[in-house]
């Protein structure tokens, strides 16, 4: 007897993925860590910028918003 296998799936783009690998491998801690701040600096962090905008750069292949 053999039995029938459903099999379905999803397309993944881009940018989760490098964020999701970004986000396991530290990278804004490491970044917060080697380069702080001004103290003056409000908002974001910028380990937290970097994890947002890479994404962007790498999977669009271009700097340009």
């Amino acid at each position: 007897m053999s039995e029938q296998v459903t099999i379905t799936h999803e397309r993944t783009d881009a940018m989760p993925v490098i964020i999701a690998f970004l986000l396991q491998m530290r990278v804004a801690a490491w970044i917060d860590q080697h380069f702080p701040t001004h103290g003056h600096w409000t908002g974001w962090r910028l380990g937290q910028m970097l994890v947002v905008g890479l994404p962007f750069i790498l999977s669009e292949g271009d700097h340009r918003l």
